[in-house]
């Protein structure tokens, strides 16, 4: 049996139900509505315009602090314990616009996630889906997502020497690398 259910945007969702089993599958896809145009083509705000988004957006989950970018070569997770590279704020910056612009000429939408706190500020994150299969798979929406992690763990951040010992034990541990880049999708 398969039935008809209207999703946020009024486009039609298809489910396929065995009695026996129940919902067998869902298929929805998430838009940002408020921003669609004509053609269904959603409009991605400029960086700057997503930077002050998400500051709002922080701001109304009761959390007040500069905001400080990093990237997947600037983290580090071992355990539960997080570090974090100490980089230049412009350069940092400069990279995270290039990762934002990157993932909007891809239009498979692109996210900005307040990943952990380091020291003062909320370390945030950039990332668009590489794939439609990874797009949906992440429930990305076609258009700009903001995400905060409840409970923002704690980073270290550290010089040189100390970030490459941390970087070497990353290494050796085996699926560290892939705990850490999955935990900044």
């Amino acid at each position: 049996m398969s039935v008809a259910a209207h999703d946020l945007t009024g486009r039609l969702a298809n489910a396929n139900i065995n009695p026996a089993r129940g919902v067998i599958g869902v298929r929805l896809r998430l838009y940002n509505c408020t921003e669609m145009t004509r053609n269904s083509s959603p409009i991605y705000p400029t960086f700057a315009e997503a930077v002050e988004r998400f500051r709002a957006f922080v701001r109304e989950q009761g959390i007040d602090r500069d905001l400080v970018f990093v990237n997947d070569d600037d983290v580090v997770v071992l355990g539960k314990d997080w570090f974090v590279r100490s980089v230049d704020a412009a350069s940092s910056r400069a990279v995270a616009r290039e990762a934002y612009e990157a993932a909007v000429v891809r239009g498979l939408g692109v996210s900005l996630t307040g990943v952990c706190t380091v020291e003062s500020a909320v370390g945030v994150h950039v990332y668009g889906p590489v794939d439609q299969d990874e797009a949906e798979r992440l429930m990305y929406p076609n258009g700009l997502k903001l995400s905060l992690v409840t409970d923002l763990p704690k980073a270290m951040r550290l010089r040189w020497a100390p970030w490459v010992a941390c970087r070497l034990r990353e290494r050796l541990n085996p699926g560290a690398i892939s705990r850490r880049t999955e935990l900044l999708k």
